[in-house]
């Protein structure tokens, strides 16, 4: 976190919601929880085929791993091909990113070790810092985010669990 401390800033989602309800009518945004979607696929793929109004047979019924998080083995390279790339996007250049991607290099600079699990301590004090975010997405959004929660830091908080909040919606 040390490394990356506009990390912790971006994970209060509440924030950014806001402004796509300033866009969108709230009927028009459908909140997915990653973690649901791969733990209980068919129950989000008939949630979203309803939201979009077309049959469940469209999605694949085949799920391949999608973006798996690697730990890069040249994470100093990696990190500045990533903000060239950055770079160059911004300054329309983005068939020289293309390239470099077919080439092969973001592969080789991206390809890794596997994330290692998230410290339990370290989930415990993040699930303390987002404690009002998460109640405040559960609240105003209807999602189950027991899953990003701590589960020491649940019992006795008064959190709700998962039948508490999907009742309410």
């Amino acid at each position: 976190m040390a490394t990356r401390p506009r990390a912790l800033e971006m994970g209060f989602y509440s924030r950014y919601l806001e402004g796509y309800l300033r866009q969108f009518d709230r009927t028009r945004i459908l909140p997915i929880v990653f973690e649901e979607a791969v733990s209980e696929r068919g129950e989000v793929r008939r949630d979203l085929a309803g939201f979009l109004g077309i049959s469940q047979e469209r999605f694949s019924d085949t799920i391949d791993r999608v973006n798996p998080s690697t730990v890069p083995r040249f994470r100093s390279l990696s990190s500045f091909a990533v903000k060239t790339g950055r770079r160059l996007r911004r300054h329309h250049l983005e068939s020289l990113v293309d390239v470099a991607g077919r080439l092969g290099l973001r592969r080789l600079l991206t390809s890794g070790s596997r994330v290692p699990r998230l410290d339990p301590g370290l989930k415990r004090e993040l699930s303390q810092m987002y404690a009002e975010e998460f109640e405040e997405l559960e609240r105003s959004w209807g999602v189950d985010l027991s899953s990003w929660r701590d589960r020491t830091s649940i019992a006795g908080s008064g959190v709700p669990d998962a039948s508490e909040i999907r009742g309410s919606t």
